[in-house]
């Protein structure tokens, strides 16, 4: 009734009110139209009048929807974030609390799915016990490896780590004597892994686990994290550092440069695009990275090709360093994935995983995992997704499901 109220005033002639409207993009009219016209249905029709049919809103939009519902005082935040977008200059007077806003976020995030605890909720979600867990990946519809910092004792040595591969479910299948393993990549053929003490990059052959080549990097990484791959490139988290580093595969595994700074957030002051405080999870899709910027309690996307920031997602919750506890916001993020059509984005954050979407960020699940204790990486595959909990030693279980997803 907001954008139909609006409509009356624009009739009544006020040049102040038609001067501030030229300015609502052809969206907001054709929403504002179509409420018009359901309205108009009501009182011709009484209880029997048909649903009009009604344009979809843009991800813009449905990022202020989202925000707002959760929290109705965060609406002259997310004003100038839309406006950036889209141009939405009325929005004030939108009232993006109206009855057809709320269904369709609703129908999107059903529409988009997400994940759910497998078998059920309860006081534990189903999960597989490992020593010393760091980052999954899935490297195939029915194989994932799970890094094992924790000391393998194996005909009478005891080993600085492994990998794990298990099935979907947590069924073990082999295991691949590797020390100190933290993230890991693959291109189908070979496996990237960080050796976190001597902070190197190392390549096996997937198939059977053997050490190909060894990567040092330029020296001055201090805390390798996380890795992607991505169309020949590698790209390994440098915590210590906080930059990217960036491997070339071909011919040799060799270091080829690093992305950002190091940069943390202050009081009502992000740190600016680029800047990382101890990155750890990075995940690549395309053309775009994405890296868990945990200290600063954000999610940033760089472009792979030269590092160039794009945009970012949290890091303005009510926190010293932008830290918070609603959707959208996060507090010490390690975990991210995308999902396989790139629309998805997973992350992992201390005690619970968030779904949002990669282009702005519009949350579209929360889901807490019971008796979490510190959650670390994740990785998302067909039908599962795996996600780290290091403190409590052991990788929880959650189904990839495609509706029926709930806040």
């Amino acid at each position: 009734m907001a954008l139909f109220g609006m409509l009356q005033r624009r009739r009544t002639g006020s040049k102040a009110m038609a001067r501030e409207e030229e300015a609502v993009p052809r969206l907001v009219d054709q929403l504002a139209s179509a409420e018009l016209e359901q309205v108009q249905h009501s009182h011709q029709l009484g209880s029997r009048s048909a649903p009009v049919s009604k344009p979809e809103l843009s991800e813009a939009a449905l990022q202020v929807i989202a925000t707002v519902l959760y929290s109705p005082d965060e609406l002259p935040r997310v004003v100038g974030f839309a406006y950036q977008q889209e141009g939405l200059r009325a929005m004030p007077r939108l009232a993006p609390v109206c009855s057809f806003w709320r269904d369709t976020m609703l129908t999107v995030v059903r529409r988009c799915g997400g994940l759910r605890l497998w078998g059920g909720l309860g006081p534990m979600a189903p999960c597989f016990g490992v020593m010393g867990p760091t980052y999954p990946l899935v490297v195939s519809p029915t194989c994932v490896a799970v890094g094992d910092v924790g000391p393998i004792k194996t005909h009478g040595e005891t080993r600085s780590g492994r990998i794990k591969l298990v099935t979907p479910q947590g069924e073990p299948q082999r295991s691949v004597g590797v020390d100190y393993p933290r993230g890991m990549a693959t291109d189908g053929t070979h496996l990237f892994v960080v050796n976190s003490l001597r902070d190197t990059l190392q390549k096996l052959r997937l198939s059977t686990g053997a050490l190909l080549e060894v990567a040092q990097g330029d020296g001055r990484m201090f805390g390798a994290e996380g890795v992607a791959y991505s169309d020949g490139v590698v790209f390994v988290s440098d915590v210590g550092r906080g930059r990217i580093g960036v491997f070339d595969t071909q011919p040799a595994l060799r270091w080829r440069c690093a992305y950002g700074s190091p940069g943390q957030s202050k009081p009502g002051r992000p740190a600016p695009g680029g800047q990382f405080q101890r990155p750890t999870g990075i995940a690549a899709h395309g053309l775009e990275l994405f890296v868990a910027d945990t200290s600063n309690h954000r999610i940033q996307v760089l472009l792979t090709v030269d590092g160039h920031f794009l945009r970012s997602f949290g890091g303005t919750g009510p926190g010293e360093r932008g830290e918070g506890e609603r959707a959208g916001e996060f507090r010490l993020p390690r975990g991210v994935a995308v999902d396989p059509t790139g629309a998805k984005l997973f992350v992992a954050e201390q005690k619970r995983v968030q779904v949002l979407t990669t282009q702005f960020g519009v949350p579209l699940q929360v889901l807490p995992i019971p008796g979490a204790g510190t959650l670390w990486g994740i990785s998302v595959g067909p039908q599962y997704a795996h996600v780290v909990d290091n403190f409590k030693q052991r990788v929880t279980v959650l189904e990839v499901c495609n509706e029926g997803v709930s806040w």
